[in-house]
C-alpha cells in the first residue's frame, strides 16, 4: 500500500526543523543517533524527543485524513447498495406483475 502525498506538508517540530514529508524524518533522527558517540545520553535523548513527537504528530494527521476518507466511502457504499436493492426490488414487482 503506497503513500500517496496530495501536497507538500509543512511540518514544524519543537526542535525547529521541517519537514516536508514522514520520509524525511528517520534520516533525521538517524543522524541524531550517531550523536551518541559524542554527546551524552541525555543530550541525545533531548534531542529525538522533539523529533520524534513531530513524527507522531504528522502521522496522527495523515491517520485523520486517511480515516475522513474511509468514513466517505463507507458511506457512498452505503448509498450504492441502498439505489441497487431498490432497482431490484423494481425489477422483480415489474416481473412479477408482467
Amino acid at each position: 500500500m503506497g503513500h500517496q502525498n496530495t501536497g507538500p506538508i509543512r511540518m514544524r517540530s519543537i526542535a525547529g526543523t521541517h519537514y516536508t514529508s514522514i520520509a524525511q524524518q528517520p534520516s533525521r533522527l538517524h543522524s541524531l543517533v550517531g550523536l551518541s558517540n559524542n554527546e551524552s545520553e541525555d543530550v541525545v535523548i533531548g534531542k529525538m524527543l522533539p523529533e520524534f513527537a513531530a513524527l507522531i504528530v504528522q502521522l496522527g494527521s495523515e491517520l485523520n485524513a486517511a480515516q475522513q476518507k474511509v468514513v466517505r466511502l463507507t458511506r457512498a457504499l452505503f448509498w450504492l447498495t441502498t439505489a441497487l436493492v431498490v432497482v431490484g426490488v423494481v425489477r422483480l414487482v415489474v416481473t412479477i406483475d408482467s
